[in-house]
């Protein structure tokens, strides 16, 4: 079996600015700045969900001057105004772990079939009560 470039991968490789390519082997090991360019190409982010999250911090961070590693990028749920990277004044393990203890990930939690035959139960009672409501009306308000 051959081994596969990068730039058979990616044949912008060569002539992106992007300092995070999600084809670079030394990946793990580069830091990108809110102000610096992300991955241009568009369907890169179903295979690599952090790009879309990068995105929003480009769009949203207050403080240009702090970098994201890709495991902040991936760990991070919600991108807000005060979303903030790491200082790079200050040592980075100890900055990382206490930044991925504030910003993990909440996991989701699986519903058995009886719990979600419940849910779907009482939403059609609630569908079926706001009708009458509304004199047979399937207007919701929300």
């Amino acid at each position: 079996m051959e081994a596969v470039t990068i730039s058979e991968e990616c044949p912008r490789y060569n002539i992106c600015d992007a300092n995070l390519c999600p084809y670079d082997p030394e990946l793990r090991h580069r830091v990108w700045y809110p102000n610096e360019s992300v991955c241009a190409k568009q369907n890169m982010v179903e295979e690599f969900p952090w790009i879309k999250t990068q995105r929003k911090v480009a769009r949203r961070c207050k403080e240009p001057d702090k970098y994201f590693v890709v495991e902040m990028l991936t760990n991070l749920s919600q991108v807000r105004k005060g979303t903030v990277g790491l200082s790079p004044d200050v040592s980075y393990e100890m900055q990382l772990n206490s930044w991925l203890k504030d910003h993990h990930k909440a996991k989701k939690r699986e519903y058995t079939e009886e719990e979600k035959q419940a849910f779907r139960e009482k939403m059609i009672k609630g569908r079926e009560l706001k009708k009458v409501d509304l004199g047979g009306q399937a207007t919701f308000k929300f």
